[in-house]
């Protein structure tokens, strides 16, 4: 199916939102969601992804025999690891110095020559701003939670504390 030195990328099937696992969890573990345990939705924090991309469109991805699976071609990530060492070391090297300087500019520059496909937190506010402005609030989220601004396939992180030391 591959030759020498391809990536394959399994489709893991539907999206499944965070909530709805989080319940199906608890309600596995003999609890009542929102009775015996609460949950408490938190909202993205910076850096946190909205979505996973399988793949980007520059990588090529080609399609297999098994639907599924789609393999990516040695010649399409080989090149971007194929930079040189040296001038690897020497992005990196920026980053730290910038990061040690807290300054914000030079660190999201230093990404993107890092990782092309980098989008700064910034950016992806801007992005959950503009999906927050379109979305409809879900039966559970009340109105005017962060949670009701996200799209149904969009997961936030929840965690609450029970004083026992686990965190759902």
């Amino acid at each position: 199916m591959g030759e020498g030195g391809d990536l394959f990328v399994l489709d893991m099937g539907e999206q499944v939102r965070i909530l709805d696992l989080a319940e199906t969890m608890i309600r596995l573990s003999g609890y009542r969601p929102g009775v015996d345990i609460e949950i408490e939705i938190t909202g993205v924090r910076p850096g946190e992804k909205m979505y996973e991309e399988l793949l980007t469109e520059e990588e090529g991805a080609v399609a297999t025999q098994h639907a599924r699976i789609m393999r990516v071609p040695a010649a399409s990530h080989v090149a971007a690891a194929s930079r040189a060492p040296e001038q690897l070391w020497r992005d990196l090297m920026a980053l730290a110095r910038a990061a040690s300087q807290d300054d914000g500019g030079r660190i999201e520059r230093a990404m993107v020559r890092i990782v092309p496909e980098f989008r700064s937190a910034a950016a992806l506010a801007e992005v959950a701003a503009a999906a927050a402005a379109v979305a409809v609030p879900t039966a559970s989220a009340p109105v005017g939670s962060a949670a009701a601004a996200l799209p149904a396939s969009v997961s936030g992180t929840m965690a609450t504390d029970h004083g026992d030391g686990q965190t759902v």
